[in-house]
């Protein structure tokens, strides 16, 4: 098997990730905006083919919150529905779930056949915890052969602390009935940018993924959030216009 190059190799852009994301969590940040830029560093320092974050809903599912991609969206949606998968059994058992030979794994057979259609071949799920309670779980996939080392694990379960830190910060944790309201509203923001993917790929003749990519560039071009954004594209205030977004 394949071993990657380790996260012990990277101890600098290990550094420099977490102090981004702890300025992040400094400044008046929305939570989605968090969970995706999380996606985003874990897939640069582990090596990834793609990260994805899922959360509990004040119900109690458990829901797709951010993704690095869009194919990895739908996939971890897809994970959801059949209740099976690395990211599900880790939130169910609150355990580390490593997959390192994912396609012969008889663990998760249906989810297998979808990550098989994207190129995944291994996996790892940590934990997402505020204090004791599991209530979510970041989830890694690679597109080739990862034999997850100690390091890669540490790496991976402290950026899902970043964001069970987020949630703290927030004040999620304080009582049941504040952690699903904002839960509630991160999922709210979630259906805006959806709504936003829709627009962007009707008004420009885009597909889904490349809507998601317009709204991401956008939003780090001009330093604003990606929620923000695709609430001033479902509001009018962007309008797909010259082969990209311009204010109305």
């Amino acid at each position: 098997m394949v071993v990657a190059k380790r996260i012990d190799e990277h101890d600098a852009e290990f550094a420099r990730v977490m102090a981004e994301a702890m300025r992040t969590l400094t400044s008046d940040f929305e939570f989605l905006d968090l969970a995706h830029q999380l996606t985003i560093s874990t897939t640069q320092l582990l090596g990834a083919g793609a990260a994805g974050v899922m959360l509990e809903d004040g119900a109690g599912r458990l829901q797709v919150l951010s993704a690095s991609d869009e194919d990895t969206r739908l996939l971890e949606v897809f994970e959801l529905q059949r209740e099976q998968g690395p990211c599900f059994e880790c939130w169910r058992t609150g355990e580390v779930v490593t997959a390192p030979a994912m396609l012969s794994d008889d663990r998760w057979p249906i989810f297998i056949e979808e990550a098989r259609a994207l190129g995944f071949t291994s996996a790892v799920a940590v934990p997402l915890r505020l204090r004791s309670r599991v209530v979510g779980a970041l989830n890694v996939f690679w597109t080739t052969p990862w034999v997850a080392s100690p390091g890669d694990l540490d790496a991976a379960q402290a950026l899902a602390d970043v964001a069970a830190v987020g949630l703290v910060q927030q004040r999620l944790a304080r009582e049941t009935g504040v952690v699903a309201e904002q839960l509630e509203t991160a999922l709210h923001s979630r259906a805006t940018i959806e709504q936003a993917k829709g627009v962007i790929a009707a008004k420009g003749h885009l597909s889904i993924p490349e809507a998601f990519r317009v709204l991401e560039t956008y939003s780090l071009d001009q330093g604003k959030s990606i929620v923000s954004v695709a609430q001033r594209v479902v509001d009018r205030q962007l309008l797909w216009a010259d082969g990209g977004l311009r204010p109305r």
